[in-house]
């Protein structure tokens, strides 16, 4: 309940005072010459006693004056009861669907939270009042179109959930408004948590523009950049997390592949910096996951990043030769190879499986080539017919 004119409330403290000091003031009696006192014995004390105040006893009646002048000051305050609605006899409700609206600074989460905040202004719409729903993703998209039929609307809200994508906001608005370009006593309301970029190209006509702020906090970290690359039979992986807050925020970022965790460590983050941090793992790997843990990050949505790759071993390649700069360049600018470089091979490892049986390729460029144990052969600059033939033997 509200006052429209509160101040009048000021006026019970000397109407108070007043009715109370009614109660102070003792009765003052006329002095009376009589023959003899013991003939009035009973008001004696009081004749002695007689003062202009009294002590201030328990009265119903006072109680009762100052609670009718109470009520008459509230009155004359005019009171009202305040309650929320939605003006207008046309509403679009535009909520924000985006990762961030999962975070749970508020019970259970703030996309939850912009639920019920439509289902309790749903019910103050009036039966001939049209309403209708947006949710705004990647793409916005019309859940509910502009009906009377209110449980419609709650019944597209029900079955909607927070996605892990950002929100194309303006694009909602934009599209929020082409639907009530041309109607009067229209209201657009968005219901997100603020985390969307500056709204361009939007005019929402004549239509009035509503804005909830759904949630409390902005204290979240998460992951913003994930990047693996293979060196031989190494792989390299550099994840850059950042912290959105404005306050530091300590906790333990852990390395996990394929389901073995192999690192650990203690992370604080400063303020709306991004720090980075590099591992390097066997090439035979197949699946890397990256989590970051903290009691205070409000948004669980940008806390764990994964890679998923071959698994495959890196091609061992074996080049023979006196030196020859460009191909060796190339070879070592694919990632996925191993060289090893000799200048000739050993008498005793000619045709011994154990030596040339551990490389995929072998590679003469310019010597001579050997018979050897490998899964590929390449010639370079040598004619050999001979050696040819007994290979396709």
């Amino acid at each position: 309940m509200v006052l429209q004119t509160p101040f009048l409330l000021w006026w019970f403290l000397p109407i108070m005072l007043f009715i109370i000091l009614i109660y102070l003031l003792k009765i003052r009696r006329k002095e009376v010459k009589v023959p003899a006192v013991f003939l009035f014995p009973r008001i004696t004390t009081d004749v002695r006693a007689n003062a202009p105040w009294q002590r201030l006893r328990f009265n119903w009646l006072m109680i009762l004056q100052l609670l009718a002048a109470l009520l008459l000051l509230i009155a004359l305050a005019r009171p009202m009861i305040k309650g929320e609605g939605l003006i207008g006899k046309t509403v679009i409700f535009v909520l924000d669907a985006s990762a961030s609206m999962k975070a749970k600074d508020v019970y259970p989460d703030r996309f939850t939270e912009a639920k019920r905040w439509i289902y309790r202004h749903l019910n103050t719409l009036h039966s001939d009042d049209q309403a209708a729903l947006i949710v705004a993703m990647t793409e916005p998209r019309v859940v509910a179109s502009l009906t009377t039929n209110h449980q419609q609307v709650r019944q597209a809200l029900e079955n909607l959930s927070a996605t892990d994508a950002p929100s194309d906001i303006g694009a909602a608005m934009r599209l929020a408004a082409n639907i009530v370009i041309n109607r009067r006593n229209a209201c657009i309301v968005l219901i997100s948590d603020g985390s969307f970029g500056e709204i361009r190209d939007f005019s929402p006509g004549a239509a009035e523009v509503i804005y909830k702020v759904v949630g409390k906090s902005s204290k979240n970290a998460g992951f913003v950049t994930l990047d693996a690359q293979r060196y031989g039979n190494q792989l390299r992986l550099f994840v850059a997390i950042r912290n959105f807050s404005q306050q530091f925020m300590n906790g333990i970022l852990s390395w996990f592949a394929d389901g073995q965790i192999i690192d650990a460590q203690e992370l604080k983050l400063s303020p709306g910096k991004i720090h980075g941090e590099m591992l390097e793992l066997p090439a035979t790997v197949k699946e890397v996951k990256v989590r970051w843990e903290c009691d205070s990050d409000i948004l669980s949505s940008d806390n764990v990043v994964h890679w998923v790759g071959s698994g495959l071993k890196p091609i061992r390649i074996l080049l023979v030769s006196y030196g020859n700069f460009f191909l060796e360049k190339a070879l070592s600018l694919e990632p996925g190879t191993l060289v090893d470089k000799i200048v000739q091979l050993p008498k005793e490892t000619v045709n011994n499986p154990s030596f040339s049986g551990d490389y995929d390729i072998v590679i003469f460029d310019g010597i001579k080539p050997q018979p050897v144990n490998a899964k590929a052969l390449w010639i370079i600059g040598v004619a050999d017919g001979n050696f040819v033939q007994q290979i396709g033997k």
